[in-house]
């Protein structure tokens, strides 16, 4: 149908398709699908009006979605960011609205905040991004058809599981009761079947003796409430859950809150630990760590570290990729998003084997401080969608040939200078598009106005879940309508190359690291024997202190677990240790480049 009115517009030498704007179909359907015809003489508003209904008119139900990344990018245009005051006053928009066939393989390397508490008791992957991710996948359909609800009644639930979810606390509830009370939320705001099933959760956080640990330290509720669905049912000795539990788990809880069936799933169930090697060959550990890293060179290489075991993933996250109709990367930190994610075995090559998908890129807005701020071509220079694509082939095995043919970006052409200039003051700069590079790469750039109209009326620049939403069906829209009898001159876009045509620096297998777990395709091998895992290590710190003499124990177990590049087993090697002020230290230091001293002739 949609074809129809594409042969039917490109019958005469100037079309009303001319008069849309954008470079390519994509972009034109995706312009037409966010602000309708432009106003122009009957006829070809006439024609663009029909082209317009017919492309959101589409049945896409059926459409199999699969999003890969990490937790506020990925949630973002999934539903929306829960953490966002705004998120309670329209919790189902977004991808979710106009896809719900749409399952989330995310990112769990996160070991900051309360994942990095949780880590350190418990030997699990990061629980944190799934939270985020998990809330934005809650479909209004599925909550009201779950509990019998009205429209008002689903959105005081998604507020009511808001509150609920990312309640943090600093100091140990002593009971349900006390910490509802903290939070300030009765459980009859939610449905019953709803609330019991919450209840229970919470009680085997006080009751399961595992989580007491985890139950005591700083803590996000959200995460805790994962935890507790994931070891409620997994009664083995073995303190780290089998896979089965971990899904049983996740499915018990997505089912609770209107969540697809393995609609949030994690890339791995392995605990493990990001590495980041720097261009002047400085490496650090921990992507806590990295994201406050100011180093002032660009960053070479990302490696996650699987701790020597050979990862696992469910097997229901193969299945969802080999059953995609559209795969999509979603925005966030380029090196501590996506890329670990694809560095799972398997994952890349169950991409790249799909190859009836259409596979999409969503470029970040803006660069990241530490990430994306400075190149490996040319330090001084900004940063361009180019080279995000050439850090994505250097750090994926087999690169990214097959993962992706188009990029979506937020066009900047209609952002009024001014805010620009004002974000410059912040130190923020956008990611720019050099579409002519990008094309001769073999990725079709597609650039639309997806940000928040109402948030750039404020001076606020970022994407909007629902006009990203119209984008990718537009973009479905105009997939296959590319017919071959139309004529050259009227197909508005440029054949993408194949991945042969590719013009890329090499990818992974690169400098093999001796401390570092890695893969080449097609086996997986480990270097190495196989390395503690972060509550291993965080116990392991915690027994070596209490041997020495300090004067602040915990203070200094923390900077130690902080700094995972820190041997505990150098531990065994000191007599005591003691602060010093700053002011009284006579050596210069510089960030991550002067580790320690032993001074003899230094007296404390």
């Amino acid at each position: 149908m949609i074809n129809d009115f594409l042969q039917k517009l490109a019958s005469t030498s100037f079309t009303p398709l001319d008069l849309v704007q954008g470079r390519n179909l994509p972009e034109k359907l995706v312009d037409l699908a966010l602000h309708g015809p432009p106003a122009r003489p009957p006829l070809p508003a006439a024609a663009l009006k029909e082209l317009t209904e017919a492309v959101n008119g589409q049945d896409i139900s059926g459409v199999r979605v699969v999003v890969f990344g990490g937790g506020t990018g990925m949630s973002t245009i999934i539903g929306g960011d829960s953490r966002s005051p705004a998120w309670t006053a329209n919790p189902f928009q977004g991808l979710k609205s106009i896809f719900p066939q749409i399952r989330a393989v995310v990112c769990v390397s996160d070991d900051g905040g309360s994942t990095g508490e949780l880590l350190k008791h418990l030997p699990l992957f990061g629980i944190g991004d799934l939270r985020h991710v998990m809330l934005a996948a809650i479909q209004e359909s599925l909550l009201r058809k779950r509990y019998n609800l009205d429209s008002q009644q689903a959105l005081d639930t998604a507020a009511a599981l808001v509150t609920l979810f990312n309640y943090r606390y600093r100091a140990k509830p002593l009971s349900v009761d006390e910490l509802l009370r903290r939070i300030g939320l009765e459980l009859n705001a939610l449905p019953v079947a709803m609330a019991e099933g919450i209840l229970y959760l919470l009680r085997n956080l006080f009751s399961d003796s595992r989580l007491a640990q985890a139950l005591s330290a700083p803590n996000c509720l959200g995460n805790l409430l994962i935890v507790s669905a994931i070891y409620s049912g997994y009664k083995d000795d073995n303190p780290r859950p089998s896979a089965a539990a971990v899904r049983n788990g996740l499915l018990l809880l997505t089912d609770m809150l209107g969540v697809i069936e393995d609609g949030v799933m994690p890339c791995t169930l392995n605990p493990s630990s990001l590495k980041i090697h720097y261009t002047n060959g400085v490496m650090t550990t921990g992507e806590y760590k990295s994201g406050l890293s100011r180093r002032g060179y660009p960053v070479e290489r990302v490696f996650v570290d699987f701790l020597g075991l050979k990862p696992q993933v469910l097997p229901q996250v193969f299945s969802a990729v080999r059953e995609a109709d559209i795969i999509i990367f979603a925005p966030g930190s380029l090196y501590t998003s996506i890329v670990p994610v694809m560095q799972v075995p398997g994952l890349a090559e169950a991409v790249r084997a799909n190859e009836g998908a259409m596979k999409v890129l969503v470029a970040n807005v803006w660069a990241q401080a530490g990430e994306t701020d400075l190149t490996m071509d040319e330090p001084k220079r900004r940063f361009y969608v180019s080279d995000l694509i050439k850090a994505y082939n250097r750090n994926i095995v087999g690169g990214v040939n097959g993962l992706f043919q188009q990029i979506l970006l937020l066009g900047l052409q209609d952002i009024p200078g001014s805010i620009l200039q004002n974000y410059a003051v912040e130190g923020k700069v956008p990611i720019y598009l050099d579409r002519g590079l990008v094309w001769k790469m073999g990725f079709e750039p597609v650039e639309a106005c997806i940000y928040a109209a109402d948030e750039l009326a404020e001076g606020r620049l970022k994407h909007e879940p629902a006009a990203l939403a119209l984008a990718f069906k537009a973009m479905w829209a105009a997939r296959g309508q590319l017919a071959a009898d139309l004529p050259d001159s009227k197909r508005w876009t440029t054949e993408v190359k194949t991945a042969a045509d590719l013009r890329l620096p090499a990818a992974l297998p690169g400098p093999l690291m001796d401390n570092i777990s890695w893969f080449t395709e097609p086996g997986y091998r480990t270097s190495g024997a196989a390395g503690e895992i972060a509550c291993e290590r965080y116990a392991r710190i915690n027994r070596s202190l209490t041997a020495l003499d300090i004067e602040d124990r915990g203070r200094i177990a923390e900077i130690i677990w902080h700094h995972a590049d820190i041997p505990p087993a150098h531990l065994d090697y000191m007599h005591g240790l003691r602060f010093i002020e700053r002011c009284n230290w006579p050596r210069s230091q510089v960030w991550d480049k002067v580790y320690s001293f032993y001074d003899p002739e230094m007296v404390f």
